[in-house]
C-alpha cells in the first residue's frame, strides 16, 4: 500500500473533486497517464463518482481492475 497526501484545492483546479484528484495524480506520476480510467474510487470507504467533491481529511483510495474465476 502507497501514501501520497495530495491538497487537490492548492493545485489550482476548478473544484476539488475526485476528478480533479485524479488529473493532478497523472500530472505528478507520468506512469499513470492512461491508467486511471479503469479504477474504481473509494471516498471514506465508500465507492463514489468522479464529481464527488473532496473535503479535508478525506480518505481517496484508488481500486484497480480485477479479474478472476
Amino acid at each position: 500500500m502507497s501514501e501520497e497526501q495530495v491538497d487537490v484545492a492548492a493545485t489550482g483546479h476548478a473544484e476539488a473533486s475526485v476528478a480533479a484528484l485524479l488529473l493532478e495524480l497523472q500530472a505528478r506520476h507520468t506512469g499513470l497517464q492512461g491508467r486511471l480510467e479503469s479504477v474504481r474510487v473509494a471516498v471514506n470507504e465508500e465507492f463514489t463518482e468522479l464529481g464527488t467533491v473532496l473535503h479535508g481529511g478525506d480518505v481517496v483510495a484508488l481500486i484497480p481492475p480485477v479479474s478472476g474465476g
